[in-house]
C-alpha cells in the first residue's frame, strides 16, 4: 500500500515535494507502528522509487498524465519495488543469516512471492492502483473545474471496494 501512497504523493506534488511527503509518512508510519528499527530502509527504498518516478515521469513521459502514462508509472514503481525488496532480502539473508548467494537470492524469492499471493488473494494491487488513478484524476478534475483562481482542495477517497 505504501508503495501507491508514493506514486500518488509524486502524482500530486512534483518531485521535490512528492519525495518529502512519501518519505516523511512511510517514516511516521513506521515510527508509530513498531517499525522504528527499518525506518532508515523505509526512507531510502521509497526515495529510490521516486528517483525512478522522476526519472520516467517528469523526465521520459515529461509529465504527460494520460492515463497510459499513470499506468506505466505505477507498473515502474511497483517493479522498482520489488527489486529493491530481492536485493534487500537478498543482502540481510546473506549477511544476516549466513546463506549462500544462491540460497539467499531463492529466500528472497520466497519472501517476495508472499507479495504476489496478497495481490492475487486481497486485491490489494488493483486497489491500490485503482485508487492511484483515481485520486490523480479527481486532484486534476477539480483544479481544471476551479478555473483561473482556485482553492486547492482534493479529497482522497477509499477508491471501490475490490474485495
Amino acid at each position: 500500500m505504501g508503495n501507491a501512497l508514493v506514486v500518488i504523493a509524486i502524482l500530486i506534488f512534483d518531485d521535490r515535494k512528492g519525495a518529502l511527503v512519501a518519505t516523511v509518512a512511510l517514516g511516521l508510519f513506521d515510527i508509530f507502528n513498531g517499525y522504528a528499527a527499518e525506518v532508515w530502509i523505509t526512507i531510502l527504498e521509497s526515495l529510490i522509487v521516486c528517483l525512478v518516478l522522476y526519472l520516467v515521469f517528469e523526465k521520459l513521459l515529461k509529465s504527460n498524465d494520460k492515463i497510459v502514462n499513470v499506468i506505466i508509472a505505477g507498473v515502474i514503481a511497483a517493479l522498482t519495488k520489488i527489486i529493491l525488496n530481492f536485493l534487500k532480502y537478498t543482502i540481510i539473508n546473506t549477511i544476516v543469516a549466513s546463506l549462500p548467494l544462491k540460497a539467499a537470492m531463492l529466500a528472497s524469492v520466497i519472501k517476495i512471492g508472499g507479495t504476489f499471493w496478497n495481490i492475487s488473494c486481497y486485491n490489494h494491487c488493483g486497489s491500490s492502483f485503482i485508487s492511484c488513478l483515481q485520486t490523480h484524476f479527481e486532484k486534476r478534475l477539480k483544479i481544471e473545474q476551479a478555473g483561473p483562481a482556485f482553492s486547492f482542495r482534493f479529497y482522497i477517497s477509499k477508491g471501490p471496494n475490490l474485495h
